[in-house]
């Protein structure tokens, strides 16, 4: 089985041809062609009734297509399964920061984030002391509010 055949016929009668398709795959027309009837040599039987002027599916081809379109759907939404949860931010990370920071900005900030990345996990540090950032293991460090520029949520 070549899903790269299953790929151009759905992309051929999708597009409603082999030029639109070559089209918008940015391939020469031959190629896909060449798959589609790669695919029906495979097969053994015919999946497009084609001319100079029209195409259709046969019987068998509609079958094909039908099932062929779920399954390339079913892999592009495994791939974007993948994509997303390699992109998720996950981890420990220890924020230092000042405890008028803690109390008038972070409290309106960190919600959100901690719901739309809920893998990770967060320490603070609230001090108006100053911190060594690398012996005490902090990750990250906020120090004083600019008053130019209020944090919208």
């Amino acid at each position: 089985m070549d899903l790269n055949q299953a790929y151009y016929l759905v992309h051929v009668v999708d597009k409603h041809g082999f030029s639109a398709a070559a089209r918008t795959l940015g391939i020469p027309k031959s190629r896909i062609s060449r798959q589609v009837k790669a695919l029906e040599e495979t097969l053994g039987t015919r999946l497009l009734n084609r001319d100079s002027r029209r195409m259709s599916l046969t019987e068998a081809g509609e079958a094909y297509y039908r099932h062929a379109r779920m399954a390339l759907e079913c892999m592009a939404a495994a791939e974007t399964a993948v994509r997303k949860d390699k992109d998720a931010l996950e981890g420990s990370v220890t924020l230092s920061c000042s405890v008028g920071v803690a109390q008038f900005a972070l409290g309106r900030i960190l919600p959100r984030f901690l719901a739309e990345n809920p893998r990770v996990i967060l320490q603070i540090q609230a001090s108006n002391d100053f911190s060594d950032l690398i012996s005490d293991g902090i990750d990250l460090a906020i120090r004083g509010i600019s008053s130019c520029s209020p944090i919208r949520d």
